[in-house]
């Protein structure tokens, strides 16, 4: 386990090429970016500012800003990993980047993933529907032309890709976007083996790193934040070696 406080896009600069064999990870959503009179408007009032996973200043950038940020972040995942898997929800503040990107990176998608959270989080506008749904975006520099994946662990016709998985309770407060546990068992016991190396650049909590060390993998996991990078540290360090 490498467990690191830091900037992900300064340390991963240092990391060697293909040096990881899958990540997961899910970016700042850019929550605080919204679309008023015409034009984005960044929230800095306390009213309205939310604090997601990330600091503000990571979830309030501008569209450009935000896209840049993606393409520096992907650009480096797909450096030093064989695969990605890259978690995020289309919202106001990222959805224009988020189509953009699916555009440059046309020719790395192998594959979408539905992650059904079983339940519509309520929409904060009249006429706005409730949002059930988050995107997985699995890019893939081998080989991405195709849907077969070059290491998997289940039998043909036996995986789907829309997976109906619950939210979960965040462990630690202020801290809303969580992965489900269940959501990263899936994700490793199909696409990764004993003893491979998995990666989250934006840790947050340390759930990926939690499975990992359950399923006997290798984790390496930035936080940038000192409060969920030191929560994370104490939850992998006091999780058992091999519980599946």
């Amino acid at each position: 386990m490498k467990l690191i406080n830091d900037d992900c896009l300064d340390y991963m600069k240092t990391m060697e090429d293909n040096s990881v064999d899958l990540t997961f990870t899910s970016p700042p959503y850019n929550m605080n970016l919204t679309f008023i009179n015409g034009k984005y408007i960044q929230r800095n009032d306390k009213k309205h500012e939310f604090r997601n996973k990330y600091n503000n200043d990571m979830d309030n950038m501008t569209m450009e800003k935000y896209y840049q940020f993606n393409i520096n972040v992907i650009d480096q995942l797909l450096r030093i990993s064989n695969i990605v898997f890259y978690n995020i929800q289309p919202l106001t503040g990222n959805k224009l980047a988020l189509w953009k990107l699916f555009g440059h990176y046309s020719e790395n998608i192998k594959e979408l993933f539905i992650w059904d959270k079983a339940h519509g989080i309520p929409a904060m506008n009249k006429g706005v529907v409730n949002s059930q749904y988050e995107l997985i975006i699995i890019f893939d520099k081998n080989n991405p032309q195709r849907r077969t994946f070059d290491k998997y662990n289940f039998e043909r016709g036996q995986l789907n890709n829309v997976w109906k998985i619950k939210r979960e309770r965040s462990k630690l407060k202020g801290h809303g976007a969580t992965f489900p546990t269940e959501l990263c068992e899936k994700i490793l016991e199909n696409f990764t083996n004993e003893n491979d190396i998995i990666f989250d650049p934006f840790m947050g909590s340390g759930t990926l790193g939690v499975v990992a060390k359950q399923t006997n993998r290798d984790f390496i996991g930035i936080e940038r934040d000192k409060e969920y990078y030191q929560f994370a540290v104490d939850r992998i360090n006091n999780t058992q070696t091999g519980l599946f």
